[in-house]
């Protein structure tokens, strides 16, 4: 799934193409300033629709990539990401940071083994047992690398 800039990047660039030069009255040749002839403004429309296409394909494999080797039992296209790191606390529990977020790991959750040497970390926020606005992270898979 895209996230927001990419949706957005994509948005652009197809109003880019809505809006590409149409009439040979507003667009003139910048070489000539003559106005284009009717080839010239269908090559610079196909271009700019060509250009405006690839910028859009250029980013799938980067939002497919980012979440197809996550089991569906893990990810929702949202809820992994890689974690910036793990600790481990004085008691021994393991502790996923991602961002400003602190996850604590529960000793009873299986861990997987991460594909790509990297720690994952699929998760979803919830409000608290008293609807408050404490929320609690449940942490529904964690990918570590395999040790050697």
């Amino acid at each position: 799934m895209p996230n927001p800039v990419q949706k957005m990047l994509c948005s652009i660039l197809l109003v880019m193409v809505a809006v590409a030069p149409g009439s040979a009255q507003q667009t003139a040749s910048i070489a000539t300033m003559a106005p284009m002839t009717g080839y010239r403004r269908k090559a610079m429309r196909a271009t700019v629709t060509l250009l405006s296409v690839l910028g859009c394909l250029a980013l799938i494999p980067r939002m497919a990539g980012a979440h197809s080797w996550y089991p569906k039992e893990c990810c929702s296209n949202h809820d992994c990401m890689l974690a910036d790191r793990i600790e481990t606390d004085a008691r021994g529990d393991r502790i996923v940071i991602v961002g400003d977020r602190r996850i604590l790991i529960s000793p009873s959750l299986p861990v997987r083994s991460s594909p790509d040497g990297h720690v994952h970390i699929c998760f979803g926020v919830f409000a608290g047992p008293d609807m408050s606005a404490h929320a609690v992270d449940y942490v529904f898979c964690l990918f570590l690398p395999a040790q050697s």
